[in-house]
């Protein structure tokens, strides 16, 4: 039977949406998170602190990897809500699901069932925190198995669930999900409209252009933040539309070069972008979250 493995950045709703999907297809839950915190609480330690333990003590991931491999033989349909599992279940339906590290910290600090967690002393201990056990997690798997997990191409679908309610996120996985089993091409990209972050004024983006178009939104990625590349017009479109999810075209990444020969990098250097977002912002009723300086922990 397909799986869907599912995994992403941390405190971006992975085992809700997995959880749900799961009563949606009727298919078995497995989450190696839980066998984690299990570990944790066995060793006395947090999560974080479990990691930590990882790098030098292989037989922990040892212990989930192997019962994540057990499932490729498994007959039932199972969502897979797990760090690796994309990498040991080649053949399955790859997720990621992506989450501003603002708002991902307020998430964490908000949830009070989570066990064996760091204690955060506040959003900016929560944003180091989330930080520093992405880049233990990320260093120990290029270690033991040369995979990366912040490489999103190694996953069918990106989704964003920075604004978004569970419901928004488990529609396009869902209808992409069918699309891929059909065989047909799958819209890897899809995030908020309000992930996006302009670059031009709105006076260059068409404002009178209404209806229920479908713009494709091309961006440009730095710093983990996306930003209009092309599409500007389309932008507002699907802003002014309401629109919980659009899917995206990403042209290249932070030092990649674009077609002039220029990196990411160095075309987003000409643009002054403060006052043009303030702009977009009070047009569509919404504060960017991925705003450069607008908190000072964002500069971390």
């Amino acid at each position: 039977m397909p799986i869907i493995t599912i995994t992403g950045d941390l405190a971006s709703g992975k085992s809700l949406v997995a959880k749900r999907i799961c009563s949606l297809l009727n298919a078995d839950y497995f989450s190696t998170g839980q066998i984690q915190r299990e570990i944790a609480t066995k060793y006395g330690m947090t999560t974080l602190e479990l990691n930590k333990f990882s790098e030098t003590h292989p037989e922990i991931d040892q212990e989930i990897d192997n019962r994540v491999k057990m499932l490729a033989n498994d007959e039932r349909q199972r969502i897979v809500d797990s760090r690796m599992a994309w990498h040991f279940l080649p053949d399955s339906f790859k997720v990621f699901l992506s989450t501003n590290i603002v708002c991902a910290a307020e998430r964490v600090i908000a949830d009070t069932e989570r066990s064996n967690e760091p204690v955060y002393a506040d959003r900016n201990d929560a944003m180091l925190k989330l930080q520093e056990r992405k880049r233990s997690e990320n260093k120990r798997y290029l270690e033991l198995y040369d995979a990366d997990c912040s490489c999103l191409s190694n996953f069918d679908l990106v989704v964003d669930t920075t604004y978004s309610v569970p419901e928004d996120t488990i529609k396009v996985i869902i209808s992409q999900f069918d699309e891929w089993q059909q065989g047909h091409v799958v819209e890897r990209f899809w995030y908020s409209p309000r992930s996006i972050l302009p670059l031009r004024p709105l006076v260059l983006a068409g404002q009178s252009r209404q209806g229920n178009e479908k713009p494709a939104i091309q961006v440009v990625v730095s710093g983990g933040n996306l930003y209009a590349y092309s599409s500007h017009e389309g932008l507002a479109v699907v802003l002014r539309n309401g629109q919980a999810y659009t899917p995206v075209k990403v042209i290249a990444y932070d030092d990649e070069r674009l077609s002039d020969g220029v990196t990411v990098d160095q075309y987003l250097e000409g643009f002054t972008g403060s006052s043009v977002m303030k702009e977009w912002e009070q047009e569509f009723g919404f504060e960017y979250l991925a705003v450069s300086g607008r908190f000072s922990e964002r500069q971390l």
